[in-house]
């Protein structure tokens, strides 16, 4: 995973976005200083959750509401840390 966040510097790219699952954003949160993280307004069942971000390690920056629209499911929020 170290490699990986090193070849991505070397491209010239300054973000890397991590787009599942469980193991790869529990195997990565470390290294992670910024955080764009969708969140579902639903109970889901499930057997895969995504790291607790903790209110000391994390401010929150920003966070966008969507509702409920004709092709979506449940409301959702995009919500944007940055890692104290």
């Amino acid at each position: 995973i170290g490699r990986g966040f090193e070849l991505a510097g070397l491209s010239g790219g300054d973000e890397v976005m991590l787009i599942g699952g469980a193991q790869l954003y529990a195997s990565c949160f470390e290294y992670v200083s910024k955080m764009y993280v969708t969140e579902v307004d639903a109970m889901i069942e499930g057997d895969a959750h995504f790291p607790a971000i903790l209110a000391p390690d994390w401010n929150l920056i920003s966070e966008t509401p969507y509702p409920q629209g004709p092709k979506d499911d449940f409301p959702f929020s995009v919500k944007e840390f940055e890692r104290r």
